[in-house]
């Protein structure tokens, strides 16, 4: 990557910005796409807003030659941008191009770009964003609606997808209502004439209100398919629910507020109550979500914009669940009690909610039944809470609180989610470094009386710290053994899967792309979480592919895999550290990243002989009922432990 001008010809100097904010390894890899465009006249800038995860060191180590402009706070997009406006006038250049960090530009992306502007003048061009489907279809990552060049905000539009065919490549530039803002191409002299990005906005809906402010003014907005950019989406959240939660917030809010602004009061009052049902469904399951799109709401209509959370907030749970006690607060705890089940066993009463959140529900209400069977012999009286949930059982009775810490904790420095994690002594394969003790909402499980693991692994990476040992005499690791082993016969299966929700995380990307290039009769199956769909679409599945969700999250997926082995579907994954700490390791087939497709194709062509070896060895069943008795063990040595502790 070079920071001087690559070329003396007359051409327009262009300030490529990228605003930065804890995707160091996004940047990097958009970096090295614009090592190969074609245009020559360019400068690069990265806008750094306060990353937490040493991006800053990670980036300047790659390109010492690069212009980065730390910022001290998280100043958002349209602010973000502003600092690299600032360098692109220091540069004299006569046009920006904004990229996000987690796009990949075409060598010739920016070459269509000018040569669209010197085509029709002054304007806003947008590249054409663009993602694979899971089946491989290429589409456009562009909101339908933008495309009427005379669009507006609208209360309810379904934005189907739009595939990115060879007709759609070979259009020329076509005028829409507004771009999207992960790759802009302004020129300095729209800016000079009518001004910036307001920053209020601080998240999301900021371009689009500038393009439309600037459509009143008669500078329009072109889409240039011919410009095609890759872009992911998600880079700066994935991966971290509380901070995904806190963005949240912004969608609802600044979409009223775009309403407002641009359609008026009735279809804005449209939006908010549709969000106001969103925040009220989203409540019951993830609590702190639906009070951000609530509060969302309430600000909108009070007119209240600006940095009002902070998403690097989101890093720490108990700093955002703390904040805004208030009557929407009140409502979402009230339906959270409404869902919640009291039960009474002997003398103890248990509180659970059996509409827990979806992903983990069963594996929670395996655990809430472990601890109900242990609790039918005590006699003493006890009020225990299962999960995040205030209750009040109005009888003055001790109280117990347990939950579920289900996250990973083995990460890899410089990766997402790893600010705050206390170094390890668990190494890295290749190198001198040790994977991260990650801890989410750490602060909150430390209030429990005991905090369930799923992974003996898990507390193994914990314990290599040396910090945690508090934390630990609390901890209960409970397996998820979600079904009585069945593994069946071999017949009548078909099939290799895998169980990605998001196939747009970069390493899971990879392989499904490498799986479908190698013809791989694999398929991802999304959004099935039901205990009986999950166990059906077990019994008809022979091979399920397990990956790491990130190049930097290494913690086994055991509440995906384990389940899967109870029904007899043989398991392919990637290799992971701490395999020791496996009970079952060895009836696992594991297998590098980089020879991940083909040792699965070799599983399936050979699958009888896999099938007989594993699950006709004699010890996984051996194997699978002591890790029952193990769960049993564990919970009746929590509530001995918990009683203990509990005043008299």
């Amino acid at each position: 990557m070079t920071d001087v001008a690559m070329s003396t010809a007359p051409i327009p100097l262009i300030a490529i910005s990228i605003v930065n904010w804890n995707t160091a390894a996004s940047t990097l890899r958009c970096l090295q796409s614009l090592q190969a465009i074609s245009y020559t006249n360019y400068r690069v800038v990265v806008i750094d807003n306060a990353s937490q995860d040493n991006s800053v060191a990670c980036i300047r180590g790659a390109h010492p030659e690069l212009t980065i402009v730390p910022s001290r706070e998280n100043l958002g997009f349209a602010a973000g941008h502003e600092l690299g406006y600032r360098q692109a006038l220091d540069w004299g250049a006569t046009a920006m191009w904004l990229l996000n960090s987690d796009t990949e530009v075409d060598a010739d992306a920016l070459t269509q770009l000018v040569a669209a502007w010197q085509q029709h003048g002054d304007a806003v061009y947008g590249a054409a964003p663009l993602h694979k489907s899971i089946d491989g279809t290429l589409l456009l990552n562009f909101p339908a609606k933008y495309l009427d060049p005379t669009g507006m905000p609208r209360a309810f539009q379904y934005d189907a997808q739009i595939e990115f065919t060879s007709q759609w490549q070979q259009r020329n530039p076509m005028c829409v209502g507004a771009v999207a803002g992960s790759c802009v191409l302004l020129p300095l002299s729209v800016v000079r004439a009518h001004g910036w990005m307001d920053p209020a906005w601080f998240l999301y809906c900021e371009e689009i209100d500038y393009c439309y402010r600037l459509r009143r003014l008669q500078v329009p907005s072109f889409l240039v398919p011919g410009a095609q950019v890759w872009h992911r989406g998600g880079g700066s959240h994935r991966d971290s629910p509380a901070v995904e939660d806190c963005i949240h917030y912004y969608r609802s809010r600044n979409e009223i507020v775009l309403a407002l602004r641009h359609t008026g009061r009735w279809t804005a009052a449209l939006i908010a109550a549709k969000k106001c049902a969103r925040g009220l469904y989203a409540g019951v399951r993830r609590p702190q979500r639906g009070q951000h799109i609530l509060r969302g709401v309430r600000d909108a209509l009070n007119g209240r914009m600006g940095k009002t959370l902070a998403p690097e907030a989101g890093f720490d749970n108990g700093a955002l669940a703390g904040r805004n006690k208030h009557a929407i607060t009140t409502l979402l705890d009230w339906l959270r009690r409404f869902a919640l089940r009291k039960i009474r066993v002997n003398h103890v009463q248990l509180a659970y909610n059996p509409r827990h959140t979806i992903f983990i529900r069963h594996y929670y209400l395996y655990c809430v039944d472990l601890f109900r069977r242990r609790l039918t012999v005590e006699n003493a009286p006890l009020n225990v809470v299962f999960g995040d949930y205030a209750v009040n059982f109005r009888n003055g009775e001790h109280q117990l609180r347990i939950d579920i810490q289900h996250e990973h904790t083995l990460v890899k420095p410089g990766g997402r989610d790893c600010a705050g994690a206390k170094v390890g002594r668990v190494g890295i394969a290749g190198t001198a470094e040790h994977y991260l003790v990650r801890v989410e909402r750490y602060d909150y499980l430390t209030t429990l009386d005991s905090v369930i693991e799923y992974s003996m692994a898990n507390i193994a990476n914990l314990a290599s710290n040396g910090e945690f040992e508090n934390y630990l005499r609390k901890t209960v690791c409970i397996a998820p053994l979600l079904y009585s082993f069945n593994a069946g016969v071999s017949k009548g299966r078909e099939g290799m899967i895998t169980l990605f929700a998001d196939v747009g995380q970069p390493r899971r990307a990879q392989f499904l792309q490498d799986a479908w290039a190698a013809q791989l009769a694999l398929r991802n199956v999304k959004r099935v979480f039901g205990l009986e769909r999950l166990r059906q679409l077990y019994r008809a599945t022979r091979i399920m592919v397990n990956v790491h969700q990130t190049d930097h999250h290494h913690t086994f997926e055991e509440l995906r895999v384990l389940p899967a082995l109870l029904c007899g579907v043989l398991v392919v994954s990637e290799d992971v550290p701490l395999k020791q700490h496996i009970p079952y390791a060895r009836f696992i087939i594991w297998s590098s990243f980089e020879n991940l497709v083909s040792t699965t194709q070799s599983v399936f062509d050979n699958y009888d002989q896999h099938w007989r070896r594993i699950f006709g060895d004699p010890q996984l069943a051996v194997v699978l009922q002591q890790m029952q008795q193990d769960n049993i063990d564990a919970v009746d040595a929590a509530v001995k432990r918990m009683l203990n502790v509990a005043p008299a």
